[in-house]
């Protein structure tokens, strides 16, 4: 059996829904400077990018204790 876990792609502004909360989420502009700089991990499909939920996670050094 595969026990690996399923890869859920998000766009930015899930993202950024999962991560901050309204009142301190950054804009996507920053979202984009941090993908550039390579802070944030993106996976691009032609002209569309999307986000691995988890890599971007453990990317920022965000775990589920901080998201209690």
């Amino acid at each position: 059996m595969n026990t690996k876990p399923e890869l859920k792609l998000v766009n930015a502004d899930k993202l950024l829904e999962a991560l901050f909360e309204p009142e301190s989420r950054p804009c996507k502009r920053t979202l984009w400077n941090w993908v550039r700089q390579g802070y944030v991990p993106a996976i691009h499909v032609g002209k569309s990018v999307f986000f691995d939920l988890d890599k971007v996670r453990k990317r920022l050094g965000l775990t589920e204790k901080f998201n209690a």
